[in-house]
């Protein structure tokens, strides 16, 4: 993957973004993050959708009178 190929490509960024890399290869993708201003700019678009999508799957869950009614249309 990293070591053998300098070239970072997507499956890399993905694997970056979802926190699937050793610290060294994290280390190889940030270096060339910091060289690839467009491919940094992806990561920040990839990771700010990551903590959304946490954020919105984390969501508290709908108040009891709504939840019964739900139950009711059911």
């Amino acid at each position: 993957m990293l070591k053998d190929d300098p070239q970072i490509g997507p499956a890399d960024l993905d694997a970056y973004v979802d926190d699937q890399l050793t610290q060294a290869q994290r280390a190889q993708v940030e270096a060339h993050l910091s060289r690839h201003p467009d491919a940094a700019a992806r990561v920040m678009r990839d990771l700010s959708l990551r903590r959304d999508l946490r954020r919105a799957l984390a969501a508290p869950p709908a108040p009891r009178p709504l939840l019964g009614a739900a139950r009711r249309l059911a």
